[in-house]
């Protein structure tokens, strides 16, 4: 009787299994309508080429989802030998994961007249893609949208780019991306976006950029050497620039609303000398910790400034610090902080 049991149990189970994987399949192969929005689905067999171009885009297909539910298949499962995929002018979103972990995967064109306004998460995520011209109505890249793209080593945005949104980790950790400029549209670069790009050495913001903080850990652990903070930005955040040992030089734009620079902003960095704007009001804790090669930082007598959290200089043996004053500290004197009396 037992073993009858265990039988039926056991069949019941494989053939859920295979209703499962049969319905996958035929979502798969098939557009459906989900709230009025056709998801244009290809079969696995349309991948069985080096170049892909759709030929049946459905009228209302806005969303290009190339990746089968992962609980089924392994995400990179349809791409074994994709090379490049050409993406239709009707899409107007890259779904989640769409090309993410294909490592034979290594180029994408968008047909002209791309209506594309979105790239979501990890669309691009551990691929082989080398380069890509981002189409001009494009406004969000996706959290982890280009992360662990270890062969990406350009970027471009189309003229009259209307990027809006860069979420957090978009370019974390893609190791060949030597320079990156940033299209004037941009509000927002999510938290660690450039962080451990190991080949960032150039980095620049156009026009009069219009967001006001860069967020956590954004170029941590990169080779920049320099940086202009542009006149909008009035927040450094906590580890925004930790662990650049090759930056020597930061500058300002004319006319800085910079009020706070959080903790660990500039730990361990390589910079030499610093002259900061008359609107900064807080250093946070361990801010220039371990800047071996720093050794002054002023503050100019008309500064703003009401504090100093403690041990903001520490590690840091050479710098020399002008207070509002006049008055200069070694990092030793200001172990303690500092405030405005």
């Amino acid at each position: 009787m037992e073993k009858w049991k265990i039988l039926n149990t056991l069949f019941a189970f494989a053939f859920g299994v295979l209703s499962a994987l049969s319905n996958a399949k035929a979502m798969w192969n098939f557009p459906e309508e989900r709230s009025g929005v056709s998801l244009f689905r290809r079969s696995i067999a349309a991948f069985e080429g080096e170049v892909v171009t759709p030929s049946a885009t459905p009228e209302k297909g806005i969303v290009l989802l190339l990746v089968p539910p992962t609980d089924i298949w392994g995400p990179s499962y349809s791409f074994s030998c994709l090379r490049l995929f050409v993406v239709p002018a009707c899409i107007e979103v890259l779904g989640a994961r769409c090309f993410y972990d294909c490592e034979p995967f290594s180029q994408i064109a968008f047909e002209a007249g791309s209506r594309l306004r979105k790239m979501e998460e990890k669309a691009f995520s551990g691929s082989g893609l080398q380069s890509i011209c981002i189409p001009p109505l494009v406004e969000t890249l996706g959290a982890f949208c280009f992360s662990h793209c270890s062969f990406l080593a350009s970027v471009v945005f189309e003229k009259d780019s209307r990027l809006q949104t860069i979420e957090e980790h978009a370019f974390q950790k893609s190791y060949l991306l030597r320079s990156f400029v940033l299209p004037s549209s941009v509000r927002r670069m999510g938290v660690w976006c450039f962080s451990e790009g190991h080949a960032l050495v150039s980095f620049a913001f156009t026009g009069n950029p219009r967001f006001t903080r860069i967020e956590k850990g954004t170029f941590a652990s990169t080779r920049l050497s320099s940086i202009c903070v542009p006149a909008s930005v009035e927040v450094l955040e906590a580890w925004c620039f930790c662990g650049c040992r090759f930056l020597a030089v930061v500058t300002r734009a004319p006319g800085s609303r910079l009020r706070d620079i959080e903790e660990r902003a500039f730990s361990n960095s390589g910079l030499r000398s610093l002259e900061l704007p008359m609107s900064v009001q807080v250093v946070g804790s361990k801010c220039f910790e371990f800047c071996r090669s720093l050794l002054s930082v002023t503050f100019g007598p008309d500064s703003q400034l009401e504090r100093i959290a403690e041990d903001a200089f520490a590690g840091s043996p050479q710098v020399w610090v002008v207070l509002p004053n006049g008055e200069g500290y070694s990092a030793e004197q200001l172990d303690q902080g500092w405030t405005r009396q």
